[in-house]
């Protein structure tokens, strides 16, 4: 399931009434996000556990290990395209997705139980996510079903056509008084054995139209999923999602700021995004904390700047580092 508004009620909120288990990517990016969430948790004296992962497979075993002990697990970079649906889910637990790597797989975005994809509304646009119905079959298994009753009806229907051409030798046993009542019978299992004859045939027509829709359905589902898990990239870092949300709960602050910097750069550093990208992302999403936290007069005292340098080393633990 989407989130794409309202982060405070819908997230937020709702991870404060229990623990939370983190598991966070190795990376600069999800590292500075973390660094960020687990300060506005400590405000709020919300406890959590946190552990880092750097593959899908230490992503599984975590679970696996972990899942168990919480009801609410945010996964910070590190499930990109993979389905949670393949893994050793526990139950009554909800996943919390926060992610830069696009596009997200279907299975996450569609499922209504247990995961929450948390992104932007202004990104939806762009994923050109389709139909449900043209991905999932959602009569799959009823349809089975009645196939599978109409084969057996079908088989039902020649059994007894069979059984009325054997009785068709009976009569030669009989009295001749009662040749002429059997063969009314007979009459009457011929019209019926033509009758079960033309249901059959329209069983076995509906059967092949439900065959060649099924494989139309599949042709046309393999052509929807290239083209939508053909393109990858990179939405903006959860770093800056994450100081946004901070601001919206009024705990944002220059050293907050200075974190999701940090992952906003590291990206630009290893080409993750280019220089395009990077530029829009400063004007328009990290201007205003510039401009309501930065240094007003161009330079900074030397304690201010050690102050800076406390604060940034009280967020940046050595737990999480």
């Amino acid at each position: 399931m989407i989130i794409s508004n309202d982060f405070r009620l819908q997230f937020y909120e709702e991870l404060r009434k229990d623990h939370i288990l983190i598991i966070v990517n190795a990376d600069v990016d999800a590292l500075c996000a973390t660094a960020i969430l687990t300060h506005l948790f400590s405000c709020d004296e919300v406890t959590y556990t946190l552990i880092p992962v750097n593959s899908i497979e230490g992503l599984k075993s975590t679970i696996k290990i972990h899942g168990k002990q919480t009801k609410n697990i945010i996964l910070m970079n590190c499930v990109g395209s993979n389905s949670l649906l393949d893994f050793e889910l526990p139950s009554n637990v909800n996943f919390w997705i926060i992610e830069s790597r696009r596009p997200f797989h279907l299975d996450n975005i569609f499922n209504v139980d247990s995961i929450k994809v948390l992104t932007e509304s202004s990104e939806l646009p762009e994923w050109n996510v389709p139909d449900a119905n043209s991905i999932y079959e959602q009569e799959e298994q009823s349809g089975s079903e009645s196939g599978e009753d109409e084969e057996e009806e079908g088989e039902n229907l020649f059994s007894d056509g069979e059984e009325g051409e054997e009785n068709g030798g009976v009569e030669e046993f009989l009295d001749e008084n009662d040749q002429q009542s059997h063969q009314d019978e007979r009459n009457s299992s011929i019209i019926k054995r033509r009758g079960k004859r033309k249901q059959l045939a329209d069983i076995i027509a509906s059967r092949t139209l439900k065959r060649q829709r099924r494989t139309q359905w599949k042709r046309a589902r393999g052509t929807i999923l290239w083209e939508y898990y053909l393109k990858s990239w990179y939405a903006p870092p959860i770093s800056v999602f994450m100081l946004e949300l901070a601001h919206e709960l009024g705990k944002s602050s220059a050293e907050i700021m200075w974190c999701s910097a940090v992952g906003i750069s590291s990206q630009f550093i290893d080409q993750i995004i280019c220089v395009e990208k990077y530029t829009d992302i400063c004007a328009d999403r990290m201007k205003p904390f510039i401009l309501k936290f930065g240094p007003r007069q161009g330079a900074l005292t030397d304690q201010n700047r050690n102050h800076l340098t406390s604060n940034f080393a009280s967020i940046f633990s050595l737990d999480t580092l």
